[in-house]
């Protein structure tokens, strides 16, 4: 247990008493082996505590298998999670073992488990319910012992109730909730928390690693971290690659993220396309987030809405955010 109190003090870093609370509740629900439904915005640490839940239990010997069920096409889905013979369907050349009977003996996290289409809800209802399914194309019904793990930004009471959610499948999983705090709600921890990434961001890098002057750790805990934790650390890596590591920072050295609050829509965005104050690829980016915030955050609805499946989706604003040292659109 002594491991579980170190390691978690180190994956959830912070004094906030939400934090606080969360950490007690891992430590009370990991050595169970109930399912855990783990709740927060993006960029907010969920895999983190499914990881640090996984490492607190008796399984923490078996694998720890993840999936993001929003990177992942429907007509994959399935296969992905359960396997598939040889011949199957086009292009499966030859027998795959799926995700549940890679989790035996361990933990399986399932991350936006809200994007999973109804078509396969109820496939996974039964896994839930009996620990069995069938791999597609086979007539053996496999066995797995796992744990469930899983996570969403998404409101799921209100997606049961507009009929995106099976609600047999949501009361299955919803049996212990743990819920991230944002990290604007814990600002007093931001400062810590970039001095971490900072350390660890100058480790990988082979980096001097500065410090953070009292202008430089007022002004983060000023922004409102719209992208959570996530966010945080991109701007530190920005700051670390393209700055001086030589001198502490200042206030001045993450003056871009008054830029990133600033509001975008649409129409201002193809007006400084048009006169070339915009990149086309800074205007892509732009237009991705925009749709992603107009619905909600839910990548299978914004991905349907711009023509693309939500694992192209999620692969164009993963690559946008790998570029966090470039001048966002205002």
């Amino acid at each position: 247990m002594s491991d579980l109190i170190r390691d978690l003090s180190h994956k959830l870093i912070g004094s906030a008493p939400a934090l606080k609370d969360l950490r007690r509740q891992v430590l009370r629900v990991a050595p169970q082996d109930s399912h855990v439904l783990i709740l927060g915005e993006s960029g907010s640490g969920k895999e983190l505590v499914a990881e640090a839940i996984h490492e607190g239990s008796p399984r923490a010997s078996g694998p720890f298998v993840k999936v993001n069920c929003a990177a992942l096409p429907p007509n994959l889905l399935e296969a992905e999670l359960f396997g598939h013979e040889a011949g199957a369907f086009t292009g499966a050349t030859q027998s795959r073992r799926g995700r549940f009977a890679l989790a035996d003996g361990g933990t399986i996290f399932l991350d936006e488990i809200a994007e999973i289409p109804r078509s396969v809800q109820t496939s996974l209802l039964r896994v839930l319910q009996d620990h069995e399914f069938t791999p597609i194309g086979s007539e053996q019904t496999l066995h797995s012992d796992f744990r469930l793990v899983c996570a969403t930004n998404r409101d799921l009471g209100r997606a049961v109730a507009d009929g995106t959610f099976q609600s047999d499948l949501y009361f299955r999983i919803h049996v212990v909730v743990l819920e991230l705090p944002p990290l604007r709600d814990r600002s007093g921890d931001v400062p810590r928390l970039a001095e971490h990434f900072l350390k660890q961001l100058a480790d990988r890098y082979s980096l001097p690693c500065p410090q953070l002057g009292a202008d430089a750790r007022e002004r983060l805990q000023e922004h409102p971290w719209p992208g959570n934790v996530r966010e945080l650390q991109n701007a530190v890596e920005r700051v670390l690659v393209t700055g001086a590591t030589d001198r502490d920072l200042n206030a001045a050295d993450f003056a871009f993220l008054d830029e990133a609050t600033q509001p975008a829509t649409p129409s201002t965005l193809v007006h400084r396309l048009v006169h070339g104050d915009l990149t086309l690829e800074l205007f892509e980016g732009a237009i991705l987030r925009w749709v992603v915030d107009d619905e909600g955050g839910n990548l299978s609805r914004a991905a349907a809405r711009l023509g693309l499946t939500p694992r192209q989706l999620r692969y164009r604003l993963d690559k946008i955010s790998s570029t966090a040292g470039r001048r966002e659109p205002r």
